[in-house]
Order: C-alpha cells, then structure tokens, then sequence
C-alpha cells in the first residue's frame, strides 16, 4: 500500500516549527521539489518562515512563493 502525499502532509500538526538543525548533518533543500517545500512551509507560523528564509537564496525564494501566505 502507498501512502498518498496529501495523506503525508496532513497527518503533519498544525502548529510546526522551524527549529535550529545540526549544521553538521547532510540536509540539502535541493533535494525536494519547490512545491513540496511550499506546502511544508504552509504549516509553518510566520517567525519560523521568516528564520527558513533566513538559511539560503533559495529558501528566500520559495518562502515569498503567495500560497503559503494565504
């Protein structure tokens, strides 16, 4: 059986946080696709937007994306 994506994200809690990672764990955004970022990103409060902006250009350019401010 496979679990659908939409499924995934909505098993996610509302209220997500963008907490501080391990700099020195593996983690590169580039292996997701932009919209799926957005829609993690959607789940997110405005300040933790804001800090996954802060991490590189391309975090900047998704989280201005107007869907995940709606």
């Amino acid at each position: 059986m496979t679990t659908k994506l939409y499924d995934i994200l909505n098993s996610l809690p509302n209220e997500l946080a963008f907490e501080k990672e391990n700099e020195q764990k593996h983690a590169p955004l580039t292996t997701l696709p932009d919209e799926v970022v957005v829609l993690i990103l959607r789940k997110l409060d405005p300040t933790s937007i804001e800090r996954f902006a802060a991490v590189s250009r391309k975090a900047r350019v998704i989280s201005l994306d107007p869907a995940i401010w709606r």
